[in-house]
C-alpha cells in the first residue's frame, strides 16, 4: 500500500498473494522487495505498476540491497542472486550451501537469511556458520 504522506490518501495498492517480510529498497523510480511467494518484485514507485518480476525456487525473507546498479537478494532456495536493477535479469547466482567441506546440502537446509553488507569491491554474506566475501567477479 502506498499512501500520500501529507493527506494519507491511498495512492496505489499491490497484492502479491503472500506475506512480505523484506524491507523494500528504492532504486531509481522502482520499489524493489522480496515475498514469501518466491518472487522479487520491482514496482513503479508512483503508480504501483509491476515493472519486472524475478522468480526464485523458495520464499524470500531477506532485504534487497543495491550494489553497482544491481539488486542483491537471498532466498530460502539457498541462493544469493545478483539481478540487473533495471530489468530483473539475473547476472549471477551464488550458492554457499552447494558443497562445503565435501558435504552436499540443499535449499531445505541452507536458506539465505543473512543481511548483505557491501563495500566498493565486494559483498559479505553469512551462511552455514561461515562468512563469505564475494567480489564482483564472483570469487
Amino acid at each position: 500500500i502506498a499512501l500520500d504522506h501529507a493527506s494519507g490518501e491511498l495512492l496505489w495498492m499491490f497484492d502479491c498473494g503472500w506475506g512480505i517480510e523484506s524491507t523494500p529498497v528504492i532504486y531509481n523510480d522502482l520499489v524493489i522487495f522480496g515475498s514469501h511467494d518466491q518472487n522479487v518484485y520491482a514496482l513503479d514507485k508512483d503508480s504501483g505498476e509491476s515493472r519486472w518480476i524475478f522468480s526464485c525456487q523458495a520464499g524470500i525473507h531477506t532485504d534487497p540491497v543495491i550494489w553497482k546498479n544491481s539488486v542483491i537478494i537471498g532466498s530460502d532456495d539457498g541462493n544469493l542472486y545478483c539481478l540487473n536493477g533495471e530489468t530483473g535479469s539475473p547476472i549471477w547466482c551464488f550458492s554457499p550451501g552447494s558443497v562445503i567441506q565435501g558435504s552436499t546440502r540443499n535449499y531445505k537446509t541452507t536458506p539465505i537469511r543473512s543481511s548483505v553488507a557491501f563495500f566498493s569491491d565486494g559483498l559479505f554474506i553469512g551462511a552455514l556458520g561461515q562468512l563469505y566475501l564475494i567480489d564482483e567477479n564472483l570469487r
